[in-house]
């Protein structure tokens, strides 16, 4: 392809996690531009590199090394991802290749925008983590995650707006852990005045529930959790999202 390809990592200390870029240029001197950002990948991967003699003849296909988790106790991401050396197959996509685009990350998700309070937060943990886009946390990365602190059926959730928002539908997911913590109930409360009784969330995070409704104009949300499994210890949230109505 006659490109140059970088791999650049931005981390922390050796218990955070680690983002990597991976860049390209047609001199190696630069200017370079990005190719993909692999947000937490490993998700503590580092001494990224792609080795020349793993790279297909037709310079599409190749293999990325390196090696994650310093801090054992990390979830793999992507799946595989050990303390010791890593390969995972990469191909390089053409720039008009359509990617399916993630709806947590869209304008009308307007739960991104919202200023958020929780009625307690477990050490570690911050209310930021239930609208930050991602679906996950603990036992891969807490800071995608709201918890509480020790509360069971008493824990809420606040999203409020500076300007009023017209939105039709909520999507909720619950902790990804499954050994503890599961919503089985709780009341979607709107400014508005209404209110919404919703049932138990999937417990695992891999789905989420959701909540659709005749649209209604709110400056605030707040979900109350009313009911959780019994072997619950800090009940919480691994994401929600708030969408606009299309009309």
């Amino acid at each position: 392809l006659k490109k140059y390809l970088m791999c650049v990592k931005d981390g922390g200390t050796t218990v955070s996690t680690y983002d990597t870029y991976i860049l390209e240029s047609d001199v190696m001197t630069g200017p370079w531009k990005l190719v993909s950002s692999l947000m937490k990948f490993g998700p503590q991967a580092y001494f990224v590199n792609i080795p020349s003699k793993f790279i297909s003849k037709d310079g599409r296909t190749m293999w990325l090394c390196y090696a994650a988790n310093f801090r054992c106790s990390l979830k793999p991401d992507p799946p595989g991802s050990v303390y010791g050396m890593n390969l995972q197959e990469i191909t390089l996509l053409p720039s008009t290749a359509k990617v399916k685009p993630n709806p947590l990350d869209a304008k009308d998700n307007v739960a991104r925008t919202a200023k958020v309070s929780a009625s307690s937060c477990y050490a570690g943990y911050a209310a930021l983590g239930a609208i930050d886009g991602v679906v996950g946390g603990f036992p891969g990365d807490t800071d995608n995650e709201w918890a509480t602190n020790g509360e069971k059926n008493t824990g809420r959730l606040r999203l409020d707006w500076e300007s009023e928002q017209i939105v039709d539908r909520i999507w909720l997911f619950d902790r990804p852990n499954t050994h503890a913590d599961q919503i089985t109930s709780g009341v979607l409360v709107f400014s508005d005045g209404t209110e919404i009784e919703v049932g138990a969330l999937p417990d695992d995070a891999k789905k989420g529930m959701e909540i659709k409704f005749a649209a209604k104009k709110i400056t605030w949300v707040e979900f109350r959790i009313t009911g959780c499994k019994p072997t619950t210890e800090n009940v919480g949230m691994s994401e929600i999202a708030v969408f606009l109505s299309p009309k």
